[in-house]
């Protein structure tokens, strides 16, 4: 799967294009989006630098946006982001594992 088919499926489940995303803000909505498409990236195969630049980011910022999302997914009241990854993993065909990422 190639980054653009991704981007598309970001954008369908959260609303906000690519441009929205690489904008340096922290709105909740805005970096949850953001977090949510470098950890489908890596899903992907894509190395955290480039799915952190990707983003307009540092790889630490993959690595880390990784165990957030994790954490999220887990935990019972998140429902909003446990839709949108499940709706990313119905849309590109990715597996998301809470524990670590799956190919």
């Amino acid at each position: 799967m190639k980054p653009i088919e991704i981007d598309i499926a970001l954008q369908q489940v959260t609303g906000f294009t690519k441009d929205e995303l690489l904008q340096k803000t922290k709105v909740k909505d805005i970096a949850e989006a953001r977090q949510l498409g470098m950890v489908f990236y890596v899903l992907n195969g894509s190395s955290f630098r480039f799915a952190a630049e990707s983003f307009g980011k540092k790889h630490p910022t993959a690595l880390s946006t990784l165990k957030t999302v994790r954490r999220l997914y887990s935990q019972e009241w998140e429902c909003d982001i446990r839709f949108k990854i499940n709706e990313l993993c119905r849309l590109t065909g990715l597996r998301f594992n809470q524990t670590k990422y799956v190919k």
